[in-house]
């Protein structure tokens, strides 16, 4: 029998357009953040460590707060962390408004921001997966990602527009998109998996790693990853600096290849949420891992030997496209050959690899390119990346299987 569209699932439509308001407030919220920060420090560094705030719990909760996603109701973690974001988000504004912000005051809001993300992440993938069924999961997520990825290129520029009148309607806007998101995921009607803990999160969180150092399948996506987050996203954090750099553009062309990423992301979502079928998606997440890194690598030779913003645009494009291939796949293949009982655990571990590796990433392509050059720094960091994502993607002994022909046990 014919499998309905996943849309036909009113829950699943619900919950995108739950996503419709919450993906362009996060964007919003963060893209006036770091303005509000550079027009009040006037200093790069203090950039960097505003955004080491926002990631810094990622990196310390993730691994813990998946734990949650298993002890606790899924979509009551969900609205509560957006309730929380619309009470911040509202002080932010009040205080922008008022003329009480400081470098302190905002530190502190993005820590905020980053916890309730690191709580909500685990437990929204998690969710989707009760939602739908394993069946419609990789359209789900794929679906999911066009809203953040259409989110990704309009909500800066509402930010944009915003920054020129006061910083205040951005933080206020950013609230007000969460009211409607909020509502349309109270009238989800799905039951959410919830497992009896058995112990404290610490030993659940222990219990985890063991569960995934002894499955191959999730251990080797999670480490491909990894390895992603630390070497592979150089072309996205230095994007301002190759612009300015080594392109010589100004702000229209930074622009430019900031948009080439999120509309090549775009198109990946799509494509993806035409998958039809389970079966062959390892081998488009190997592909996609090893493409990635090959166009990284592209770039940084384009950069090094004719930089030029007309070949630099389709390679940030097609990036984009396998990244989002990546992580897509990632967060689809991870829940469904999980089993049940670690599904939160694992989903938390993902978003510790995609959002908590992210600052030692960033340390790194930054450290890197002032030590060296932009484009040797690059060329080193996506050779770093490739090599071993090539042994882990080609090797017959690691990810040539299709997972969906026996599900892992434990």
């Amino acid at each position: 029998m014919r499998k309905q569209p996943i849309l036909y699932n009113a829950n699943f439509t619900r919950y995108v357009m739950s996503q419709l308001f919450a993906f362009p407030s996060a964007w919003i919220y963060g893209s006036a953040l770091m303005w509000v920060t550079l027009q009040i420090t006037n200093s790069p560094l203090l950039l960097g460590v505003m955004g080491m705030c926002s990631s810094l719990p990622y990196l310390i909760l993730t691994p813990v707060t998946g734990s949650m996603a298993e002890r606790y109701d899924r979509r009551k973690l969900t609205l509560i962390t957006n309730i929380i974001n619309v009470v911040q988000s509202s002080l932010l504004a009040f205080m922008a408004f008022t003329g009480l912000v400081n470098y302190p005051i905002l530190a502190m809001f993005a820590i905020i921001n980053g916890a309730t993300g690191a709580i909500q992440e685990p437990a929204r993938l998690a969710f989707l997966l009760d939602m739908v069924g394993p069946e419609h999961l990789i359209q789900a997520n794929a679906l999911s990602s066009v809203t953040f990825n259409i989110a990704r290129i309009l909500g800066p520029i509402v930010a944009g527009l915003l920054l020129t009148v006061h910083s205040g309607y951005c933080f206020a806007l950013s609230a007000l998109l969460l009211v409607p998101s909020i509502v349309m995921f109270t009238i989800i009607d799905v039951k959410s998996t919830k497992i009896e803990p058995r112990g404290s999160m610490i030993v659940q969180f222990v219990e985890g790693a063991k569960y995934i150092s002894r499955q191959k399948i999730p251990f080797l996506i999670l480490f491909t990853i990894v390895l992603a987050s630390t070497f592979g996203y150089g072309i996205t954090i230095l994007s301002s600096a190759i612009a300015s750099d080594v392109l010589k553009l100004g702000s229209i062309g930074y622009g430019l290849l900031q948009s080439s990423v999120g509309v090549g992301a775009l198109i990946g979502a799509l494509v993806i949420s035409m998958t039809k079928s389970r079966q062959g998606i390892m081998a488009k997440f190997r592909s996609g891992s090893i493409m990635q890194a090959v166009m990284g690598l592209a770039l940084a030779l384009v950069l090094l030997f004719y930089p030029t913003i007309w070949l630099a645009i389709p390679l940030y494009a097609i990036f984009g496209y396998m990244m989002v291939n990546q992580n897509v796949l990632a967060s689809s293949i991870l829940p469904m050959v999980t089993q049940e009982g670690y599904i939160g655990r694992v989903m938390g571990f993902y978003s510790f690899a995609v959002s908590g590796v992210m600052p030692i990433g960033n340390l790194i392509a930054g450290g890197l390119t002032q030590i060296l050059t932009i484009p040797i720094g690059l060329l080193i960091s996506y050779v770093a990346l490739l090599i071993p994502t090539l042994i882990i993607c080609v090797s017959p002994k690691a990810l040539n299987k299709d997972p969906f022909q026996n599900k892992i046990q434990s």
